[in-house]
């Protein structure tokens, strides 16, 4: 068995399910803020370290249709 499928984990969230996705810059490390709406409606939120941030934000900007665009 593996421990993520077990407490819950894993994260599969479909594109049109984001609604945002907000770099987050703190003195002890860069995340990536992403808020969603989960498949009962409710909203979840999920806070990722990434190595590639700057390239990660690139990738989803281009995928996404953000509000600000």
């Amino acid at each position: 068995m593996f421990l993520p499928e077990i407490y819950g984990l894993e994260a599969h969230i479909p594109f049109n399910q984001i609604h945002t996705c907000t770099p987050i810059d703190r003195w002890y490390g860069n995340s990536v803020q992403i808020d969603f709406v989960r498949a009962n409606g409710s909203d979840g939120s999920l806070n990722l370290r990434l190595r590639k941030r700057k390239e990660s934000l690139y990738v989803l900007d281009k995928l996404l249709p953000w509000p600000s665009n």
